[in-house]
Order: C-alpha cells, then structure tokens, then sequence
C-alpha cells in the first residue's frame, strides 16, 4: 500500500472515531437534558407547594388583621357616639342621660353593690 491508501484508511478510521465520539456525546447530552428535566419538574413543584403553604398563611394572617381591625373599628365608633351624645346634651342644656349598661354595672361595683 501507497501512502494515499494509508492517509485515506487513517482519515476513514479518524472519520468513525469522531463519529462515535459525537453518537456519545448526543446521547450523554440527551440523559442530561432528561435528568434536567426531572430536576427542574421536581423544582417546580416544590415551589408550587411552597407558594400554597404561603398564600394560606397570609391569607390566615390577614383575615386575623381585618378581624382586630374591625373590633378596633367597632369600639372607636362606640366610643365616639358616646362621646357625641354626652356632648349633644351638654349643649342643648340636657343632663346627660344614664350611662350606658357597661358605664352602670362599673359604677355599681365602685360603690360596692
């Protein structure tokens, strides 16, 4: 053999080994992509349970808040009324009248009864 056949049968053998090589590499980057997705799938789904576990709390935590916020709301607003009809009295030159049920039972116990 000449060296053209020797130069073309190591250029063939050069052209299989590279295309082995390639064959493998494809096939290493597919598992690869599969693994990734499975990671990524994983991923997702523990963010989803985490986004749960976090929306219920808050919402759990805002329904407290709207609940205090409204008894706040509610006493103020007592408060206020009590304080204008005690001034609506003074004005138009009423004795305020009797204290409120709360207002009465406090002042029983004060004086003993």
């Amino acid at each position: 053999m000449g060296p053209l056949t020797t130069d073309m049968t190591r250029l063939v053998g050069d052209i299989h080994t590279a295309r082995s090589e390639r064959e493998r590499m494809i096939q290493a980057v597919q598992h690869a992509t599969v693994d990734m997705r499975r990671t990524v799938a994983r991923m997702l789904t523990g963010f989803d349970k985490t986004h749960v576990d976090m929306a219920r709390r808050q919402h759990r935590r805002l329904r407290e808040f709207v609940s205090g916020l409204e008894s706040a709301v509610a006493t103020l607003r007592s408060s206020m009324r009590t304080d204008l009809a005690g001034a609506r009295a003074v004005w138009c030159g009423n004795k305020p009248s009797a204290p409120p049920a709360r207002e009465h039972k406090r002042a029983a116990k004060a004086a003993g009864g």
